[in-house]
């Protein structure tokens, strides 16, 4: 009867093998399998300060409610914009870079909201 012999690799061993993880599945790290969840491209340079830049591809949920602080895609009177969402003390549409001015809405301006960015994707 012949022993299974002992096996062992060749090559150098890794470093990275102690931080070894599973496959990652950018579906699931980005949640975009739900229904409620589509992706849009950035244009402009008036997010820049948040770390969207042109050509980002930008993860929004129709589904997630906004808050304060929330990055959205809105309507704005019928023009899309993407912006910081600021609900106190009153609604301001914000722009995260200083050479774009900041949308204050006034009561008769009408707003929906159409999704709050849950991520983003660059290519380098």
């Amino acid at each position: 009867m012949i022993e299974e012999a002992p096996v062992i690799l060749c090559g150098f061993p890794s470093p990275a093998e102690d931080y070894k993880e599973d496959v990652l599945d950018f579906n699931e790290f980005l949640e975009t399998n739900r229904p409620s969840v589509y992706a849009l491209r950035a244009r402009g340079y008036s997010m820049i300060g948040a770390g969207i830049y042109p050509g980002d591809i930008i993860i929004v949920d129709k589904a997630k409610e906004p808050s304060h602080g929330s990055i959205i895609v809105a309507s704005v009177d019928g023009y899309f914009t993407l912006k910081r969402l600021l609900t106190a003390p009153s609604v301001v549409l914000h722009a995260e870079n200083p050479d774009y001015e900041d949308i204050h809405l006034s009561s008769l301006e009408e707003l929906q909201v159409f999704g709050t960015v849950t991520g983003i994707v660059r290519k380098l």
